[in-house]
């Protein structure tokens, strides 16, 4: 008898919107004239850990990415190309509205708010999810214990019979640890998906849940 599942739980980058950073990163150095920015890679991975944990707030963020930068632009056209680096997964967002009909879908990314308001208003696949929880917001990042207890708490999810899908093994190997059932998804490989949850049993839960995007609009 193949496990029954009541709710969804996906990551975002390199799941829902596969990513790249060296977009991004290459226009910003060649609109400065430079090759090369010294340390730039440990300071932008330093101090993106330090936002999306929210420590630091898009202020502070903005402030220390643009000195990095040395970009002397308005904080509007950094974010413009700073949020450049998404593309949609097709496969997987076709899936999504029936998925939708059947269980509840919730968002579980370390974030930070420029990329988080970018992608909702960007992307329609996120108005057929019932809410979200972010790194910034919380204060914890995968896969850190607390922000699964976090959305076990506020989703008011039974944690096995959830599914938990992310790109990384380790934010794969938390949520199994918090008790969810989960899987390390390839957007590359989007069919190996499809086959893991065919070994499921999609089920409504006993009490459909509030939509909170739906709620915010």
């Amino acid at each position: 008898m193949r496990p029954k599942i009541s709710a969804l739980i996906f990551d975002i980058g390199n799941v829902l919107l596969p990513h790249d950073y060296a977009r991004a990163k290459q226009r910003l150095r060649s609109e400065q004239n430079k090759e090369t920015v010294p340390d730039a890679e440990k300071l932008i991975a330093a101090t993106c850990i330090e936002y999306e944990s929210g420590r630091i707030n898009r202020a502070e963020f903005l402030s220390i990415v643009k000195n990095i930068y040395a970009y002397r632009d308005s904080d509007e056209s950094f974010i413009k190309i700073w949020c450049e680096i998404f593309e949609e997964n097709i496969p997987l967002h076709l899936q999504i509205p029936k998925l939708a009909a059947t269980c509840p879908l919730y968002l579980l990314s370390n974030i930070g708010c420029i990329h988080r308001e970018f992608i909702h208003n960007r992307y329609p696949v996120f108005t057929h999810f019932t809410a979200g929880i972010y790194s910034y917001e919380v204060g914890f990042m995968k896969p850190h214990r607390r922000i699964y207890e976090i959305a076990i708490e506020r989703f008011n999810l039974i944690p096995e019979d959830t599914l938990f899908i992310d790109d990384l093994s380790a934010n794969v190997e938390g949520a199994r640890a918090a008790g969810f059932q989960a899987f390390t998804y390839d957007w590359r490989r989007h069919s190996l998906f499809e086959e893991a949850l065919s070994s499921y049993q999609l089920v409504p839960p006993s009490e459909p849940p509030k939509n909170r995007f739906a709620s915010q609009k």
